[in-house]
């Protein structure tokens, strides 16, 4: 495939889903694309561990303006947990810090108490609670990610953050007495910045079986499936069949893989704003609330809002109240210019 003619996609934006293969990194994915699509302005959303695989929202041209709003999605994994040995990085591809052995009478047991244990520990994630980020991840201390203190042997102080369980299920459960071996697949529904590695450490810890992730599989981001994901070598084998960048592009767009920017906020108020109006929230002025009958209750100060011209979106506002306690609309982020809007 030629590279791509100058100017030929620089209108392109757009959502596209891809399920992140074992072993690349979510930047890995978004280095993919840039070659297919010859855009440099590629930004992802919730980054994947390289050792987990599934659903990754990669957002291409203007539409990395969604990306601040993406971030607060709330997520869905499939965890494999593997009992009886925790390792530094809490998954599979760490190294054995404790070993904890598992015999057939224990299994046994275990399997004639229906696996209690297991199914009480996995209850008692869900709620919020403080989660420290694990010393392999790209969360960053002065400009560094953690991972890499992590192969110097250090271990960083950092800070707890906030997180929630929604929901946590023991989806199935693999014994097998003569080789010693037992292992669950669990879904969580979680918050964002929840480490599910961490999750699957303390399980091991609370049951007394010691455990370590050694699969993971984000099925869910947000409003995204991971059934409507692409493959990214299959991306490849399209590519290869155009003659350049500009028509892999086209090609995204018109048969649907490239998703509307509007798909990020498919949970948002909105609203249809007048040309009038649109424009000057493109310019980033101030509009009235009042002619657009927002009665929601939940829509109060502060509150984020989907701005959409022709059934295009064009800005997310936030609604601001004056010291008359009047509400207005103020541009949070623009998703076209006044050139392309006029051609909407």
């Amino acid at each position: 495939m030629t590279a791509v003619r100058k100017g030929a996609v620089n209108s392109a934006r757009g959502i596209i889903l891809i399920n992140k293969p074992r072993g690349m990194t979510s930047f890995g994915v978004v280095s993919r694309l840039r070659r297919l699509t010859g855009i440099k302005r590629i930004g992802h959303c919730g980054t994947l561990d390289p050792f987990a695989v599934g659903l990754l929202p990669v957002c291409i041209g203007r539409a990395t303006a969604a990306v601040q709003f993406m971030d607060g999605y709330d997520k869905t994994y499939l965890v494999k947990a593997v009992f009886g040995r925790a390792t530094d990085s809490m998954d599979v591809d760490g190294a054995t810090i404790e070993e904890r052995s598992l015999n057939a009478d224990e299994i046994n047991e275990m399997k004639a108490d229906n696996y209690s244990i297991i199914y009480s520990g996995v209850a008692s994630m869900i709620g919020t609670q403080q989660q420290t980020p694990p010393m392999y991840s790209a969360v960053k201390v002065d400009g560094r990610p953690l991972y890499s203190y992590a192969r110097e042997g250090k271990d960083i102080e950092r800070k707890s953050r906030l997180i929630e369980v929604y929901n946590a299920d023991v989806i199935a459960i693999q014994a097998d007495p003569e080789a010693n071996f037992l292992a669950a697949d669990i879904r969580i529904s979680c918050s964002k910045g929840t480490y599910i590695r961490v999750l699957i450490d303390e399980l091991g810890r609370k049951t007394g079986l010691l455990a370590y992730a050694a699969s993971l599989v984000r099925e869910s981001c947000g409003p995204y499936q991971l059934a409507q994901a692409n493959d990214i070598e299959q991306l490849f084998d399209v590519s290869r069949q155009l003659p350049d960048q500009a028509a892999f592009v086209n090609l995204i767009r018109n048969d649907g893989r490239l998703l509307p920017v509007a798909s990020a906020f498919a949970g948002y108020f909105s609203i249809e704003a007048t040309c009038e109006d649109a424009v000057k929230l493109i310019q980033g002025k101030i509009i009235s609330v009042l002619p657009y009958e927002i009665t929601d209750k939940q829509i109060n100060s502060d509150s984020l809002l989907a701005v959409f011209f022709k059934e295009e979106l064009i800005a997310v506002a936030r609604i601001e109240l004056d010291e008359h306690q009047a509400a207005w609309l103020k541009t949070e982020r623009v998703f076209t210019d006044l050139e392309d809007f006029r051609s909407i």
